[in-house]
């Protein structure tokens, strides 16, 4: 376990934080709404979204940040169809903002009893920093939560520091970090953040 004072580089501040969203199921899609008005649904992830997730994790931003190689549309189309679309333990959802699909999030250990891992959180470059990972970490805590789990974790790297410092704000506790090897084959030191929901 590292202690927050390990931590004062990153600028993150270590007192834990409820945030209370609702999320209501609305046809086919689930709308999230927290108390800052900014609008952001949750919807499943289909087949039809292949085209934006490959738009998406191919952008050079998201590509150097999460260290993962560049994939054309018929391997993440492979992806989905051979491994996503039926696997119980996980669950995908693209974030929507006025129609728009900006972002991409993976929740995984669904199958298990204790945690929930938030296994991908990726929003486009032109709705960064706008308030959207912190909705969607909010939004993956409310399901984790509905599911019976009272833990969640994240895994990142160092050199990640816009996510750790929202985990950070998010209430989340650095728990482990070592070596690990990223999507590009390259070795970089990882952190695990986890908290109580």
């Amino acid at each position: 376990m590292v202690d927050a004072k390990d931590l004062k580089s990153f600028g993150g501040d270590f007192v834990p934080v409820r945030v209370r969203p609702r999320a209501v199921l609305v046809t086919s899609c689930l709308q999230y709404k927290e108390r800052i008005d900014i609008p952001l649904d949750f919807r499943p992830l289909v087949q039809e979204d292949m085209q934006f997730i490959t738009d998406l994790l191919n952008e050079e931003s998201v590509v150097s940040t999460l260290h993962c190689a560049v994939m054309d549309y018929a391997a993440w189309l492979s992806v989905y169809l051979n491994s996503w679309r039926d696997d119980t333990d996980e669950a995908h959802f693209i974030l929507i903002s006025d129609g728009t699909p900006i972002g991409w999030l993976k929740l995984n250990g669904l199958d298990g009893r204790e945690m929930v891992w938030i296994a991908m959180l990726v929003i486009c470059e032109a709705a960064q920093n706008k308030g959207y990972g912190k909705h969607a970490i909010a939004f993956s805590e409310s399901f984790a939560k509905e599911k019976g789990f009272c833990k969640i974790g994240i895994h990142t790297t160092c050199d990640n520091l816009a996510a750790i410092a929202l985990y950070c704000k998010s209430g989340y506790r650095l728990t482990e970090y070592g070596g690990c090897t990223t999507g590009d084959g390259q070795q970089r030191t990882g952190y695990t953040f986890m908290k109580v929901i």
